[in-house]
């Protein structure tokens, strides 16, 4: 890996890592379902915590 790049593959962790924030901010203040929040949130705590592995394995 060159110093500066993301190995190949992180972009689709870095898109449900956006996603997922976003899902769990609207889950949060437009909706009374907080199972539904959690469930966004644990996604994108999985999502940044793999992209980080992948990071440091490469």
């Amino acid at each position: 890996m060159t110093s500066g790049a993301l190995p190949s593959g992180s972009e689709y962790l870095l898109f449900v890592t956006a996603a997922s924030g976003v899902a769990t901010w609207w889950s949060s203040n437009f909706s009374e379902r907080t199972r539904l929040t959690k469930t966004f949130a644990g996604t994108g705590i999985l999502a940044i915590v793999a992209l980080i592995a992948m990071v440091f394995s490469a």
